[in-house]
């Protein structure tokens, strides 16, 4: 995985894991990969879902460190 960058809402640490799950999409549901990154001190996230665990994960890093988070 690529590293993440501080938090842009905060400044804390980000971490981030990855789990196997359903993925809910235009096509229908089947069964994917969703990798959470997020900050340990304010919560914000964001979710990445792929069918590859590194494609997720990678995904999910670029739009951490650019900033865009998933709105709660």
């Amino acid at each position: 995985m690529n590293e993440l960058s501080l938090c842009r809402s905060c400044g804390g640490k980000a971490s981030h894991y990855t789990k196997q799950g359903i993925i809910r999409d235009q096509y229908g549901e089947r069964e994917g990969w969703i990798t959470t990154c997020y900050c340990i001190y304010c919560g914000s996230k964001v979710r990445a879902y792929r069918d590859d665990p590194q494609e997720a994960e990678r995904k999910a890093a670029d739009w951490w460190n650019r900033g865009i988070y998933d709105a709660d």
